[in-house]
């Protein structure tokens, strides 16, 4: 993993962790269709995305990295490196947010892939071998104790999630990314062509990896609960 503010742009969250998936609504709720032109692609990024408030009270946008638009596409190698293939990266639409406090960054994505098949592909490459790599290295950021752990998301095709440590590369010079570790909480879930995603990152001694973990489920219900809602 990268510092969501990297891996946003070079991976855009290929974030990891324990596969739990598992469908939502009851038999008389309306079927879910996903996004069949821009204006409703648009549409559907916007009711998803997350506002500063929803992460709490005292979360404000970032001054110098708000908004910003994406298309990610790569893979952890055999080395457990991060393989940027922008380049290669099909048809989608993609919007990441940054919030934070004075000891948190939080960030929240959504990408809407033109074909279903491309945003499996996707998932399945940002997961990959995720959990066979407990250290990560993204180039100008390494993650290190990554642990897989449990989730539980309703309303959607699959989900994962993940937390552990990121600090910069000591040899990137220049970098105003943290040298000492961070902990980060992620996660990731996919229903049909869309796929949603957030982080929380804080200083390693003021928050444990439970609290993390709390506030980004928390976080991801609400962007689950905004995707499934026809509008």
């Amino acid at each position: 993993m990268t510092s969501y503010r990297i891996r946003a742009t070079t991976l855009a969250l290929a974030l990891v962790a324990v596969l739990a998936s598992a469908c939502g609504g009851g038999d008389d709720a309306p079927e879910w269709t996903p996004p069949q032109t821009e204006q409703q692609t648009h549409a559907l990024i916007q009711r998803v995305q997350l506002e500063p408030e929803d992460w709490g009270e005292k979360f404000k946008p970032s001054e110098d990295f708000y908004e910003h638009e994406l298309t990610p596409w790569g893979k952890l190698d055999e080395e457990c490196s991060w393989q940027d293939m922008r380049d290669e990266a099909p048809e989608q639409t993609g919007l990441q947010r940054l919030s934070g406090t004075a000891t948190l960054d939080a960030f929240s994505q959504v990408l809407v892939h033109k074909e279903q098949a491309t945003a499996e592909q996707w998932y399945a490459m940002s997961e990959g071998r995720s959990g066979e790599c407990g250290t990560q290295d993204y180039g100008s950021v390494v993650f290190t104790e990554v642990r897989m752990r449990p989730l539980t998301l309703d309303g959607v095709d699959e989900g994962y999630a993940e937390s552990g440590l990121f600090a910069a590369d000591e040899g990137e010079e220049g970098s105003t990314l943290p040298k000492s570790p961070r902990r980060f909480a992620t996660a990731m879930a996919r229903k049909g062509p869309v796929i949603i995603s957030v982080q929380l990152e804080g200083k390693r001694g003021r928050y444990t990896p439970e609290e993390l973990n709390q506030h980004v489920d928390a976080a991801m219900a609400t962007m689950i609960d905004r995707l499934i809602e026809q509008p």
